[in-house]
């Protein structure tokens, strides 16, 4: 007896009016099913019935009675092969595909691995463009169950938007397949009359299917579904509602949730957006939309509160990073897997004066397949972008990037640079972006200086590159660049060059430079806390790492505990690494204490800076140390632990070797806020900063 090498397949159709699609869909199985069995509407008008019966004998009229669910299951009891395959007539199979069906029915047969599983779902592309089948963009994405055993365990129920349910006592396995693209796509006049359809019949059907079922949540959904695309929003809205409360699916919950966050974001109730958005999230974080969403809200309100563009942005990027899941999820949107996330990021940009990252994020977009689709027109912007980035006549065109995108350190000089020279930033050398720039600026002596040292250098250009102190620690990275082609390296403190000289040799050509970082005083606002009564809160702000003096910090707050339990000392840190023993040690060692509180990131710094006396410093190796010139600038006590450097930054009676120095730093009533302050206007001030680069661009050092 022959072995069996495959198993057979049905493609099992209900059709009414397909004559427009019917060829294509039926030519795209060719090769890949054994047996065509389709049922045409008795009601239709055009010659679907004659076009099926060039493809298969198994094609007949059935009448319909206002019951999808009877019409699929009526088809599939006329299947005689071991799998059936589900398509509408208005579906192609992607040629893609064709060799996935192969192997899934060569997969299925008695000994081979898939031999459990009794139903794949696969990916429906809805309503894609595209000039060809290999840059399909789907208006929705998602999984649906489209092939399954012919055992008679499987049946369709719903009168519309019906659905596929598994017998009780079928124990075979589902498996989603996310390579297995059906791609589905209507006629215009196919697409209108489903519109009056929606409005005429499926509302009716699915009133009715919840009055004979009303604890079924499925009916719920596309009832709500239908009303908001028939943009019916306050009864979708109340339909959606009504679905959550009962709903034990995840993904289709974060579906409805994002509707009704969207809903409530266009009437301006941001919070219930936001919440919304949130939920989505909880139910479904593999998919872009919730980030998407979150990112609008906070776009819309940073019209009021600037800051909340960077917010927006954070929720834009998280986005851009998302793929399509590997499980099934509902309805999700093509165009946010793809370039809708650079296209709003880029109309963020231009919101804020950043017009390179707008272009950027627009090329980025455009290569991701963008088409203008009424809502968001980057094209018709580029060139206003490109504009704006050559404004001023004359001057010099300065690129400055950040490989970590966030240019903490730069942004006060950025602004003061603008009025000046035209200015682009981004987070990595682009060779159209380095064309026009006289000054390429390298934040931070990394990644990004490594990329510099491979590409072309244009005659007169200025190549700058500004190491904070960590990098010094990376000789393999620092011993590649080719420091031929670096004009300048600049440093933001005396000991930082210090100890890059002790380690390196350089051309001496590379000019060496200290340039201190700059702070805008304007932004920190001044009290003299000399005067006022102090409420003994000692702030601690930053990078938690090895290199920020956890041992240390613990063993102050121990200190503290035992001989000063007067003094609060509260806690504001950013975690980077994972895992994190810096924190793990930290707590270990002040877990039995009671003096001290871990507080979230502030919003406003400034702000929160305004309820505590002193900022201690505990690093064991800092290269400025930024947050303690930001604290100075309010009036506010540093108490600054001597690590290598602090002497020839800060003034040497604000800097403790030991407990003992640090008591006498805390007991002393000496609290002098004017001379904090000025101590940072005289030596750290962003226009003493700007005027030494400006000096340093224009060749004046």
């Amino acid at each position: 007896m022959e072995l069996k090498k495959r198993a057979t397949l049905s493609l099992a159709m209900i059709v009414k009016n397909e004559a427009n699609t019917l060829i294509p869909c039926l030519d795209s199985v060719g090769g890949v099913v054994d047996e065509i069995v389709v049922l045409v509407d008795d009601s239709t008008t055009d010659n679907s019935f004659e076009i099926a019966k060039k493809y298969t004998d198994k094609v007949e009229y059935y009448k319909w009675e206002d019951d999808f669910a009877g019409a699929r299951n009526l088809a599939i009891s006329k299947c005689t092969k071991d799998f059936i395959m589900i398509m509408d007539g208005h579906e192609i199979l992607h040629p893609k595909s064709k060799q996935i069906v192969e192997e899934l029915m060569q997969r299925v047969i008695e000994g081979k691995d898939l031999f459990t599983t009794g139903e794949f779902s696969a990916m429906i592309y809805m309503n894609p463009t595209g000039d060809t089948l290999e840059n399909l963009i789907p208006q929705t994405i998602f999984y649906q169950p489209r092939l399954f055993r012919n055992n008679g365990k499987y049946k369709y129920i719903g009168r519309v938007h019906n659905y596929i349910v598994q017998d009780k006592d079928c124990a075979l396995l589902k498996r989603p397949v996310p390579y297995l693209v059906f791609i589905h796509k209507r006629t215009e006049e196919n697409a209108d009359n489903r519109k009056k359809q929606r409005a005429e019949m499926n509302v009716k059907l699915l009133l009715k299917d919840i009055e004979d079922n009303p604890e079924v949540p499925r009916a719920y959904f596309y009832l709500a579904q239908t009303y908001h695309e028939m943009g019916e929003t306050d009864k979708s809205a109340e339909w959606y509602e009504k679905y959550i409360k009962i709903s034990e699916w995840p993904k289709e919950k974060a579906h409805a949730l994002l509707i009704l966050g969207t809903i409530y974001g266009i009437k301006k109730e941001y919070d219930k957006a936001w919440d919304y958005a949130l939920e989505a999230l909880k139910n479904d974080w593999e998919r872009p939309e919730p980030y998407l969403l979150l990112g609008d809200i906070a776009f819309e309100q940073a019209q009021n509160n600037p800051n909340k563009y960077y917010e927006a942005e954070h929720w834009y990027k998280a986005a851009c990073d998302m793929k399509v899941p590997e499980v099934p999820a509902m309805f999700m949107r093509g165009d946010a897997f793809t370039y809708l996330p650079y296209a709003k990021m880029a109309i963020l940009y231009s919101h804020v004066g950043e017009y390179y990252k707008a272009l950027q994020a627009a090329e980025k977009a455009i290569e991701l397949g963008y088409h203008d689709n009424g809502t968001i027109d980057i094209e018709q912007k580029m060139p206003i972008w490109k504009d704006k980035l050559m404004l001023k006549e004359n001057v010099k065109n300065i690129s400055i990037y950040d490989e970590n995108d966030t240019f903490t350190f730069l942004q006060e000089l950025q602004i003061k640079l603008m009025d000046k020279y035209n200015l682009a930033v981004g987070n990595m050398p682009e060779d159209s972006q380095m064309k026009w720039s006289d000054v390429v600026w390298i934040e931070w002596c990394a990644k990004n200086v490594l990329k510099l040292s491979t590409m072309p250098k244009k005659p007169g250009q200025l190549w700058i590159v500004r190491l904070h102190g960590y990098e010094l620690f990376s000789p393999k990275r620092i011993q590649q660049i080719a420091w031929d082609k670096i004009d300048v390296l600049m440093f933001v403190a005396e000991h930082v060059k210090k100890h890059f000289n002790e380690l390196y040799m350089i051309p001496e050509k590379v000019k060496q430079i200290v340039v201190p970082n700059g702070i805008n005083l304007k932004k920190w606002s001044y009290a003299n806390r000399g005067n006022m009564k102090r409420v003994n809160k000692i702030g601690c702000v930053g990078i938690l790492t090895e290199k920020k003096g956890p041992q240390l910090l613990g063993s102050v707050i121990q200190y503290f505990a035992k001989h000063y339990p007067s003094f609060k000392f509260l806690l504001r840190f950013d975690i980077i690494e994972h895992p994190n023993m810096s924190e793990r040690t930290l707590l270990h060692m002040i877990k039995d204490c009671d003096n001290w509180e871990m507080v979230p990131r502030q919003e406003s710094l400034n702000s929160w800076m305004e309820n505590i006396d002193y900022l201690i410093s505990t690093s064991t190796l800092e290269s400025f140390s930024y947050v303690i010139g930001e604290a100075m600038a309010k009036g506010i006590k540093p108490l600054i632990y001597n690590w290598e450097g602090a002497t020839d930054i800060w003034p040497k009676e604000l800097i403790w070797t030991d407990i003992n120095e640090l008591r006498k730093l805390i007991e002393t009533d000496i609290y002098n806020s004017p001379m904090y302050r000025q101590w940072v206007e005289d030596h750290y001030s962003v226009e003493k900063q700007y005027e030494t680069v400006v000096k340093l661009i224009e060749g004046e050092i």
